[in-house]
């Protein structure tokens, strides 16, 4: 799913509570990847 979207994550847990009852254990591991030279990489993707 979409981490950086609340209703991605919202539906998401619905479809785990509605499958399996409840959620015991969560790790919480989202990353992306954006290659560019420090000089050309944009603030906005910094945040992301």
């Amino acid at each position: 799913m979409d981490v950086t979207d609340e209703d991605a994550v919202n539906q998401g847990i619905d479809k785990i509570v509605a499958e399996f009852g409840s959620v015991d254990i969560l790790v919480s591991n989202a990353g992306i990847q954006i290659v560019n030279p420090i000089e050309k990489y944009a603030y906005a993707d910094w945040k992301r």
